[in-house]
C-alpha cells in the first residue's frame, strides 16, 4: 500500500511541478486554446498542453516504479505514448483529420492487444455469446479500445470532467487490482490518479490550462487498459474465485459516464446523417449547461451520477451482466430523458 501511496505522490507532485512551466511555455508562444470554440464551453486564452503534463507524469512514475522490460507493461507505455504524440500534434499545430486520428487509435489498440495481450475474451452470455475466438476477441478489444479513447475526448468540454471522471475511474480500477494482487496494474491506475489529480489543482477552479486531446485520449487508454485487464484478472484469478461475479457490468459502471455519452452522441450523429466524429454540442454537459448549470455544478452532477451508478451496480450483484446492464442502460436514458425534456421546456 506504501508504494501506491508513493506512485500517486510521485505523479502527483511532478505534475504540480510542470504546470506553471507549461502555461509559461504557452503564454511565450501564444499556445492557447482557441480552436474549436463553437464545441467548447470555456473561455479564451488558456494553455491547452496540460496533456503534457499527465503524459509527462504518469510515463515518469511508471519508469521509476515499474519494470518496462514486463510486455505487460511496455505495450501500455508504448501504447499510450501513440495516442499522445498524434493528440500533441492536434493541440498545437490544429487540422488533424478524424481519420488520421483513427489510425494512430487503431495502431495503439493494436500494440494494447497483440503486444500486451489485453484482449477481452468473453461476451459472457451478452448476446447469447460466450468465449471469443483470438481472432473475435483481437478485433472487439481492438474496436472497444479506439471507442473508449475517444469517448473521453468528447466529454472533454468543460473546465475538471474528463479529469474528474479519470480520477473516479482509475481509482475504482486501482482498488479492484489491489483486491486481486495485481501491484502492477495497480500503479498504473494510481499513477495516473495522481498525474489527474495534479493538473485539476490549475484546470478545475481557475481554468488556467486544459488538457486537449492528447490529455483526454491518454486518460481514456490508460482507463480503458485497467478495464481489459481487469476482466482478464478476474475471470482467471489464481485463488479460483472471482472477487466481483458480474465484472461487465462492473466495467460499464466505472465507465459509464463517458461510454453511455459517447453511444447517445454517435447515434445521435448517424440518425442525422453526420460523422460519428464531427463536432456538435450534443453531449450531456452540453445540455446540463444550456439548463443554467455552472461547470463546477456539471462536474458535480455527472461525478456524483458516475459513483451512484458504481454503487447501484455493486449493490444489484445478485443479477447477472445481462440484468444488471440493462438496469444501468434504462437508468441512463431516463436521466438523458429528464435531461432532453427539462431542455426542451427551456427552449
Amino acid at each position: 500500500m506504501c508504494d501506491l501511496i508513493s506512485v500517486f505522490c510521485i505523479s502527483f507532485i511532478l505534475s504540480v511541478i510542470k504546470i506553471p512551466i507549461i502555461i509559461e511555455y504557452c503564454d511565450w508562444f501564444e499556445l492557447y486554446d482557441d480552436l474549436d470554440f463553437h464545441r467548447k464551453c470555456h473561455g479564451f486564452g488558456a494553455s491547452r498542453l496540460g496533456g503534457v503534463v499527465i503524459f509527462s507524469a504518469f510515463m515518469l512514475s511508471m519508469l521509476l516504479l515499474l519494470n518496462v522490460r514486463d510486455g505487460e507493461v511496455g505495450a501500455l507505455l508504448i501504447s499510450t505514448s501513440v495516442v499522445f504524440f498524434i493528440g500533441l500534434k492536434d493541440d498545437i499545430l490544429g487540422g488533424v483529420l478524424p481519420g488520421e486520428k483513427i489510425q494512430v487509435q487503431l495502431l495503439s489498440a493494436i500494440i494494447l492487444v497483440f503486444l500486451g495481450d489485453y484482449k477481452i475474451t468473453s461476451m459472457y452470455g451478452l448476446l447469447g455469446v460466450y468465449e471469443l475466438s483470438e481472432l473475435n476477441a483481437a478485433i472487439l478489444s481492438i474496436g472497444i479500445v479506439v471507442f473508449v479513447v475517444n469517448a473521453f475526448n468528447f466529454i472533454d468540454g468543460i473546465d475538471g470532467l474528463a479529469g474528474t471522471i479519470g480520477v473516479i475511474v482509475n481509482v475504482s480500477f486501482g482498488m479492484l487490482f489491489l483486491k486481486l494482487g495485481n501491484t502492477t496494474m495497480a500503479f498504473a491506475a494510481f499513477g495516473m490518479t495522481g498525474a489527474i489529480a495534479g493538473f485539476l489543482r490549475y484546470n478545475f477552479v481557475s481554468g488556467t490550462i486544459f488538457m486537449g486531446d492528447a490529455g483526454s485520449m491518454v486518460i481514456g487508454l490508460v482507463s480503458i487498459s485497467s478495464a481489459i485487464k481487469f476482466l482478464t484478472l478476474n475471470d482467471h484469478n489464481l485463488s479460483g474465485a472471482t472477487i466481483i461475479d458480474v465484472s461487465p457490468a462492473i466495467v460499464l459502471a466505472i465507465l459509464i459516464v463517458p461510454v453511455f455519452d459517447g453511444i447517445r452522441v454517435i447515434l445521435l450523429r448517424l440518425s442525422a446523417s453526420k460523422s460519428p466524429f464531427a463536432g456538435d454540442r450534443n453531449h450531456m454537459h452540453h445540455k446540463l449547461k444550456f439548463l443554467g448549470f455552472s461547470d463546477v455544478t456539471i462536474v458535480l452532477i455527472l461525478a456524483c451520477f458516475n459513483v451512484w451508478i458504481l454503487i447501484l451496480a455493486l449493490s444489484l450483484n445478485f443479477l447477472n451482466d445481462v440484468q444488471l446492464i440493462g438496469v444501468l442502460f434504462c437508468i441512463c436514458i431516463i436521466f438523458n430523458v429528464w435531461i432532453t425534456y427539462a431542455k426542451g421546456k427551456r427552449s
